[in-house]
């Protein structure tokens, strides 16, 4: 298993990606120098809500107030009940 560690603060763009120009299940993660495609994810969309909320939340310095983060990704998730 190949083990990738890239601190937030030094991403520059989290973007959805497809493998093989059909599949919508991986993630780009740019760096100044570098891009990391990480292909293969069932939960592609939850995955990157979690990486994007972090990073955004990095850069910000902000402090997230969730203790679970698929908590954050089912409040973010489900349609609005307000009508």
């Amino acid at each position: 298993m190949f083990q990738l560690s890239i601190e937030f603060k030094d991403i520059t763009h989290i973007t959805k990606e497809k493998t093989a120009r059909v599949f919508p299940n991986a993630i780009q993660i740019s760096t100044k120098d570098e891009k990391h495609f990480i292909s293969s994810l069932n939960a592609r969309d939850k995955t990157y809500l979690i990486l994007s909320q972090f990073w955004k939340s990095a850069n910000a310095q902000e402090v997230l107030l969730y203790n679970d983060p698929f908590g954050l990704v089912k409040q973010r998730s489900e349609p609005n009940d307000e009508k």
